[in-house]
């Protein structure tokens, strides 16, 4: 009950999707069938497209005697086989004349739509739930509602004691690290993740803590035991070290390599220097003859093999298992340990956000999924869309690859509940063409989450490419399937690693028959050369007989 199409570039794609809509139109019967269809895209651009080719289809297959596969689809439906083929032409002809007039004189219920439109409909079928007006406002300028919000808690601070304290304590820290006593441009910085998906459902997991100053207290002192503990046994063995160099009459440099010895990691470390050991020095472990070199004294090779029985080759593994260790919770200690004041202040920041948006009547469009999963809330038919008066068995989802966790937690119910009617659903992407991970997009949703999710999905891959010429295609063919397999083999991958696997659809075939072969060429520039580039590129083709409307930036 669900088909999952991987189109690649130029494949068809919005052919596929025009003709499922209006095969889909055709088993919902003549009377108000495109009321009960979603398509859902991702830009505003995409929706009109589609609404136009859509129209344009039924008004051809109205007005023109015209087959192709689209009419094929619609003549083999199961529910018109009683009928014979002429009749069923005639059927099809005058059935879509009829279905272009009705969704003409009733345009606001042709439901294609971007997927942010089609939540925020739903959002306001709950908005004096929300504690908002019906008639609220959709605010899309996260930042300036951001620095609202801080002007507004900056200006209650004297009202705020335990806030003020925290801002105080933030202040001094950024001084103490060097940085400026104006804490708002991190405020501003770190306050923008909270409009960030990623932030939100791992603010969730935490429950309360984003709130709890106490527990934000107790676990910033945490973290100051693990990063003293590491320090101080870092020094502790750069101490060490350097006692056990000089009781031998020795200094860092006595040793292979003179003023860039890797035994020079003892004087940074006994002076509080938190420094990871070389390669070098991880293999002086046990190695004596890589300590001095072969021309050195006898005197200064009995020196160093004392220093080295002595414990200083203990110390050169005594650091290496620490940094090895120990670096990793270290680092993340520290990065922690310098966010956690404004971490216990952005639940202020929300609370002050909040009020501000309720006493403006907007909403921020980035908040409208997180809101619509939180009335959600996992259920498996929620009411929130029985509220819309909305009905709808068929859905239709563009440019899946771009939809995010939360996204499609919010129409998975949907979706399900369409499918377990036994009703057909289609998701078309392309993993290869996510663009939108700064929205939260999550291109292994497509990749592998929903074929797990629906076991018994049918897939199709559309291979053949309509837009670009055999040259075009062949380059691509050849290029990203080798560059993921070399990408691949860098990052230690086995042959088909998942890079791979993501580009094993990329072999397309050429469907654009033409005397013409296309062009492909490759020029390596600097960065500002690039736009001139470009033009020139764009000039030569012109010149080689190609029209603008030919040619893709």
């Amino acid at each position: 009950m669900l088909e999952i199409c991987k189109a690649s570039a130029g494949s068809g794609k919005t052919y596929k999707l025009t003709g499922d809509y209006i095969v889909k139109l055709f088993r919902n019967g003549e009377n108000d069938g495109y009321k009960h269809i979603l398509a859902v895209t991702f830009t505003n651009k995409a929706t009109d497209e589609m609404k136009q080719r859509i129209l344009e289809k039924l008004h051809s297959l109205a007005t023109t005697a015209e087959r192709d596969t689209i009419f094929d689809n619609i003549m083999a439906i199961g529910e018109l086989q009683w009928m014979g083929p002429d009749r069923r032409e005639k059927y099809i002809r005058e059935s879509a004349g009829k279905m272009l007039i009705e969704i003409l004189n009733d345009y606001s219920q042709f439901n294609v739509s971007t997927i942010d439109k089609f939540f925020q409909q739903t959002m306001r079928s709950f908005a004096r739930e929300l504690g908002h007006f019906a008639s609220y406002n959709v605010e899309l300028d996260t930042d300036s509602v951001l620095s609202e919000t801080l002007d507004l808690m900056m200006d209650s601070l004297s009202e705020n004691q335990e806030l003020l304290d925290w801002m105080i304590k933030m202040s001094v820290e950024s001084i103490e690290g060097g940085e400026g006593w104006n804490p708002l441009p991190r405020l501003k910085n770190l306050g923008a993740q909270l409009f960030q998906e990623t932030l939100k459902l791992k603010q969730r997991a935490l429950g309360a803590g984003l709130a709890d100053k106490g527990a934000i207290d107790r676990y910033r002192a945490h973290m100051g035991e693990v990063m003293k503990g590491f320090e101080d046994e870092s020094r502790r063995i750069g101490k060490e070290g350097c006692r056990i160099i000089g009781d031998f009459g020795l200094t860092t440099e006595s040793f292979a390599g003179g003023s860039r010895s890797p035994f020079k990691h003892f004087d940074k470390w006994a002076e509080g220097e938190i420094k990871e050991p070389t390669g070098t020095f991880v293999k002086l472990r046990g190695d004596i003859d890589k300590w001095y070199t072969k021309s050195a004294k006898d005197s200064l090779k009995n020196s160093i093999i004392g220093a080295c029985n002595a414990g200083l080759d203990d110390l050169v593994g005594d650091a290496v298992e620490l940094y090895t260790n120990g670096i990793v919770e270290y680092n993340t200690a520290k990065v922690i340990s310098r966010n956690l004041f404004t971490l216990g202040i952005l639940g202020d920041i929300y609370e002050v956000f909040q009020g501000y948006c309720r006493e403006k009547n907007i909403v921020l469009l980035s908040e409208t999924n997180d809101v619509l999963n939180r009335i959600i809330d996992g259920s498996d038919t929620p009411f929130v869309y029985e509220k819309m008066g909305v009905w709808l068995d068929h859905y239709l989802i563009d440019e899946f690859q771009d939809t995010s966790q939360m996204q499609w937690s919010n129409i998975l119910p949907l979706v399900k509940d369409s499918a377990d009617k036994g009703l057909d659903n289609l998701i078309v992407g392309d993993v290869k063409q996510s663009i939108y991970r700064w929205r939260g997009s999550d291109w292994k949703l497509l990749n592998s989450s929903i074929p797990e999710e629906f076991p018994g999905h049918h897939e199709e891959v559309l291979d053949t490419n309509y837009r670009s010429l055999s040259n075009v295609v062949d380059f691509n063919n050849l290029f990203f399937r080798s560059a993921a397999s070399i990408l691949d083999a860098m990052n230690g991958s086995e042959e088909g690693g998942p890079l791979t696997d993501i580009y094993s659809d990329v072999k397309q075939l050429v469907g654009k028959k033409a005397t013409a072969k296309g062009s492909v060429s490759l020029t390596f520039c600097a960065k500002e050369d690039e736009l001139q580039k470009v033009l020139d590129a764009v000039r030569e083709a012109q010149a080689n007989g190609a029209l603008l409307s030919e040619i893709a930036v």
